[in-house]
């Protein structure tokens, strides 16, 4: 499990390097919102690995008695929170990229929104989940990337709000992941996978952004 461990520090790591490196630098800093994107991400790379190489190597000493099961356990909350914050962080600055574009077609989506929002006396709320089906629609990405984005939403649900488990059997894909849950289980996946999860979402924002500002103005 040690090694496990060090294999996942040095993942992140490596996925932090690449963040600050290439991503944020590739984008012109003038649109806040797109930066602050993949600065988030970058910061919640940093704190799994951080977390990570401190409880990988003080494990022993804070609690002798515990079982391989048990840090693994602990292991997997670490990379989840991090996928999961990574994601809802992302989400949010979508949003606020959407609500502030000032040309066609995104505009659309939010008056449509708001007009069924008006007729109903509610408050709309626009979410990733409708960010990418609108981008589907207007062949902003393919079908393979939105069974991407429809994957990581439906993993972050199910972790949120089901502790990881689905109440039917399904299958879905996120990059070149696939990942399977039988009726009442938890949906498992390899520890490997995990940071290729953060990999796959950073690049999937970058494809939308740099697809998005060709057609509208922020």
């Amino acid at each position: 499990m040690e090694k496990v461990v060090e294999r996942l520090i040095q993942a992140f790591d490596e996925i932090r390097f690449d963040l600050m490196n290439n991503e944020i630098k590739w984008f012109n800093q003038a649109i806040p919102q797109i930066e602050n994107c993949f600065v988030f991400i970058q910061k919640h790379t940093m704190s799994s690995r951080d977390l990570l190489m401190l409880f990988g190597r003080s494990w022993a000493r804070i609690d002798p008695n515990m079982k391989a099961q048990e840090f693994k356990e602990r292991v997997m909350l670490i990379t989840r929170s991090n996928f999961i914050f990574s994601l809802s962080a992302v989400e949010y600055l979508l949003k606020l990229i959407v609500k502030e574009s000032r040309t066609e077609p995104i505009v659309e989506l939010l008056e449509r929104g708001r007009a069924k929002a008006e007729k109903k006396k509610g408050v709309f709320r626009i979410y990733l989940s409708g960010i990418m089906n609108e981008s589907k629609r207007k062949k902003w990405i393919d079908q393979s990337q939105h069974d991407s984005w429809n994957g990581m939403i439906r993993l972050r649900n199910a972790i949120m709000h089901n502790n990881a488990f689905f109440d039917e059997e399904t299958s879905f894909k996120i990059g070149d992941m696939t990942f399977e849950a039988e009726a009442g289980n938890m949906v498992r996946y390899p520890m490997s996978d995990r940071p290729k999860i953060i990999k796959a979402l950073a690049s999937l924002t970058r494809s939308w952004i740099e697809v998005y500002l060709k057609s509208h103005t922020i």
